[in-house]
């Protein structure tokens, strides 16, 4: 587990693991993990002492490739067919409802949206599949950007190795069942230097029993050597780092290592007073501010150095191996390496309090066009990466199709009660006006929106009336005619009413926005026009989507599941 202790004075950050060999209620802290030592001179002051667990370690999930990665790779022999084939799957995949239903879930902002996609709304439903390209497309986004999944590969956090026996180029590698060996790739994002990806060999230990007993779900690091592994990928350490470890044998066969990075750096710290020479107001002012402007501030020259970075290895990435490219590859391979220094130091400099700055003649004017910087300052890229982008680019769905009629779900089509159907209409006209209204709000649209919204949804689920149905001859609970100004915030889960009151009234609402935007649907003059019409779905859905999902559930004699949103950002990758 990654933690912050603090015992008397003492600070510390790092990972703590399982060790069998110690007693109970011990905690074994090594030298590096010890970031500010106890001051003598303040011994009598009252001190706070606490654990705090940042992180644990857990079964990882499939590891995804990115940019960096991949533009590293390639530059260690990686072919370009590797990669397409990987993303082709992908795309193929994508072509699968189950697919398109997994990707919905992961792109989608809002909860109703979510309930739809994993309660099993069809996904021809007129408004979802209104929405599926928007969601489809974070998903195309995301492929562009080389964010697709890298087989037999997983993040792990690391730490070092408790036992001492692992040798210089070793690891320890813990899943679900135990240790494994072999060749193994290595690397820790952000790294951007050729050298920052490492093959290793995973080795069986049996001392690490031992220590760890049953854990699972890491990578041991050896403490042999000159300098730690951790260091040699990106400026690592052991506190708590992610790498990411692929035992995909195509990948293994085909990248060939280079020489790690190591710190040249020429960088000065910037001059500071001593915090002992402070009073506690002056030094209170300044973490206070240290804490702002690296919370809030950071440092324009990491992105800079990032763009300029990936700017040139696309151009190094396109240039041949013969004589004729020999001198313009070198120059800029020195480029590089000089823009992943400052990139390392500007990473560093909130820690280390170096003013870091990137020379001009280290930034770039053009840039490859998956960059999307415009096209006056942009050219087609032909490295891997602009072929990665122009396939996704292909595969997109275009926006300008004409919608088609807006039809009702057959397990919302059963007509409501004529009574709540007059009631809705009324209600639904009410609500364009308070929305014409609240977009008026010049200083925040998007919270004077919400706000309407969760007035209708307090309305749809809050506070009751009884009132006769002329056509079924039943006695219905709904909502007071007269809405109390204040009424109690309450939800699917909470209301008070009853299960099939509440699902007859979805049934309403349903019917009358959707009659209403296939009644403009029909008026419209233009593709826009159209989308505009079918958008107005979304207002049943954002009141009332967890009881018409409900319903729909229902319908098909089903029971519906409990999913938290952890559980969701789990299996999904995003809450």
């Amino acid at each position: 587990m990654q933690l912050r202790l603090f015992h008397y004075g003492m600070a510390v950050k790092g990972t703590l693991l399982v060790n069998k060999k110690i007693g109970h209620n011990t905690i074994v802290v090594r030298k590096s993990m010890v970031k500010v030592y106890k001051d003598q001179n303040l011994s009598e002051n009252p001190t706070a002492n606490s654990l705090e667990i940042v992180n644990t370690s857990r079964r990882p999930n499939p590891a995804h490739l990115s940019r960096n990665l991949i533009a590293l790779l390639s530059s260690g022999g990686v072919p370009q067919d590797f990669f397409m084939d990987l993303l082709n799957k992908e795309l193929q995949d994508a072509r699968s409802d189950g697919f398109k239903r997994r990707a919905a879930a992961r792109a989608a902002s809002f909860h109703y949206e979510k309930e739809m996609i994993v309660s099993g709304i069809p996904l021809e439903e007129s408004y979802l599949n209104f929405r599926l390209p928007a969601l489809m497309g974070e998903e195309n986004k995301r492929l562009k950007a080389g964010k697709f999944l890298l087989p037999d590969s997983y993040y792990l956090m690391g730490t070092a190795d408790p036992s001492g026996a692992l040798k210089e180029g070793e690891v320890c590698i813990i899943l679900d069942n135990g240790q494994v060996s072999g060749k193994v790739l290595v690397y820790r994002n952000p790294g951007l230097h050729f050298g920052d990806v490492h093959i290793l060999e995973a080795v069986y230990l049996k001392e690490m029993e031992d220590y760890v007993g049953s854990s699972r779900f890491g990578i041991f690091f050896p403490t042999d050597g000159p300098r730690s592994l951790a260091d040699e990928m990106a400026n690592g350490d052991y506190d708590g780092d992610m790498f990411l470890v692929s035992k995909y044998p195509q990948l293994l066969e085909s990248f060939r290592q280079s020489a790690p990075w190591e710190a040249n750096s020429s960088l000065t710290k910037s001059p500071s007073k001593a915090p002992r020479s402070m009073s506690d107001e002056e030094l209170e002012n300044v973490l206070f501010h240290s804490f702002l402007k690296t919370r809030f501030q950071p440092s324009a020259t990491t992105g800079m150095a990032a763009e300029s970075w990936l700017a040139m290895m696309d151009r190094f990435l396109t240039l041949g191996c013969g004589s004729t490219f020999e001198a313009e590859k070198r120059e800029l391979r020195k480029n590089i390496l000089q823009v992943i220094d400052i990139y390392y130091d500007a990473l560093d400099a909130p820690k280390s309090g170096a003013k870091v700055v990137l020379p001009p003649e280290l930034t770039v004017d053009l840039f490859p066009n998956f960059m999307e910087k415009g096209e006056d300052k942009s050219y087609k890229s032909t490295s891997i990466l602009g072929l990665i982008y122009d396939e996704v680019t292909k595969f997109e769905d275009r926006d300008d199709v004409p919608v088609s009629e807006i039809v009702k779900l057959s397990c919302f089509a059963e007509e409501a009660p004529r009574e709540l159907l007059e009631e809705w209409k009324m209600l639904y006209n009410e609500y364009r006006q308070d929305m014409q209204i609240s977009l008026q709000n010049e200083a925040d649209k998007n919270a004077a929106a919400d706000e309407v919204i969760e007035k209708y949804k307090r309305i749809f689920y809050g506070q009751t009336r009884n009132y006769y149905s002329s056509e079924t001859g039943d006695v219905y609970t709904n909502r007071k005619k007269e809405v109390s100004p204040v009424i109690e915030a309450v939800d699917f889960h909470t209301t008070k009413k009853k299960k099939e009151h509440l699902f007859l009234e979805a049934r309403a609402l349903y019917q009358v926005v959707y009659d209403y935007a296939e009644s403009q649907r029909r008026k419209a003059s233009s593709i826009k026009e159209q989308q505009s019409s079918i958008r107005l779905c979304g207002f049943a859905w954002r009141v009332a989507g967890t009881a018409l999902c409900a319903l729909c559930i229902s319908s098909r004699a089903e029971k519906p599941m409990l999913c938290s949103e952890s559980a969701f950002k789990e299996m999904f990758g995003r809450t």
